[in-house]
């Protein structure tokens, strides 16, 4: 990523430690799908997952609700 500063190092802030579990989400590395959908409300976000072709609630802490989803392969 390049901005106006100079470049910035994102890979930095990623956490690589396969024991870690992120506090706000109550999930570990691997769990989450590589490419999200996010929605406003824990639950549209269940009407969202009902649309697809596939789908698994994979936890829900708080306002963090999270499916794991196929849709249209």
């Amino acid at each position: 990523m390049q901005s106006k500063f100079g470049e910035v190092d994102t890979d930095q802030y990623i956490v690589k430690d396969p024991a870690y579990v992120a506090p706000h989400l109550k999930v570990g590395l691997g769990v989450i799908n590589p490419i999200i959908l996010t929605v406003g409300d824990p639950f549209r976000c269940e009407q969202v997952a009902a649309q697809c072709d596939e789908s698994k609630e994979v936890q829900w802490n708080r306002e963090y609700r999270m499916f794991n989803v196929k849709y249209n392969g």
